[in-house]
């Protein structure tokens, strides 16, 4: 190989890992600590449901996938677990490599709630 081509190899390869660096910082919940918060950083979520977990009410809030200039491939979409009163008490990267995450957070009676109604109930709107 020439060295264009190993550059270009290399350049493709970087981006790809970049990629997949960005992605990853930019799911965390850092600073997030609240319902509201998390509109905030993050915008309108994917899908929230509410359900029910040890008698408690939560919600579980949908991470979007990455832009289409990304080359980030996860294997689920992040997943956030907000409590009734609107703290953040869990979150997952990939709940799809995580099994353990939903058996920490299994969801009974799941009810899809809009993104309207979700902020309406902790006020970030």
């Amino acid at each position: 190989m020439k060295r264009k081509e190993i550059a270009i190899i290399a350049l493709i390869g970087a981006y790809f890992v970049g990629s997949e660096v960005y992605y990853a910082r930019s799911i965390q919940p850092e600073g997030v600590r609240t319902a509201a918060d998390h509109l905030a950083r993050f915008g309108p979520p994917l899908s929230v449901i509410r359900f029910e977990c040890e008698e408690q009410t939560f919600f579980r809030v949908s991470g979007k996938p990455p832009p289409w200039w990304v080359m980030a491939v996860p294997s689920s979409v992040a997943a956030y677990i907000y409590d009734d009163k609107g703290s953040l008490v869990d979150w997952c990267p990939a709940p799809g490599d995580q099994p353990s995450f939903d058996k920490r957070w299994p969801r009974i009676n799941p009810e899809n709630v809009t993104l309207e109604e979700f902020a309406n109930h902790f006020g970030a709107r």
